[in-house]
């Protein structure tokens, strides 16, 4: 069963802070499809919110493990509203 939910996602860095960047966090979720208004505008810098397509037969994920160049790793905390 495919259902399109609001996705958070907390304690994403100041550069992964993107259209292109939250979009590609969140399809370690399902397919995203767009960005929330307040998140697009870049009003809240803790918590990005987007709409995501997910299969509700599969297990989500409630943490995000992502990476930069120089080695450093990041954990994102995810959860579904």
């Amino acid at each position: 069963m495919i259902a399109l939910v609001p996705v958070e996602l907390r304690g994403v860095p100041y550069l992964l802070f993107s259209k292109q960047s939250l979009s590609r966090l969140a399809t370690a979720v399902g397919k995203p499809l767009s960005l929330a208004h307040k998140t697009e505008r870049k009003e809240n810098f803790e918590v990005a919110k987007i709409w995501v397509r997910i299969n509700l037969q599969t297990e989500l994920p409630s943490k995000i493990v992502t990476g930069f160049s120089s080695g450093r790793e990041v954990e994102i905390d995810v959860s579904y509203p």
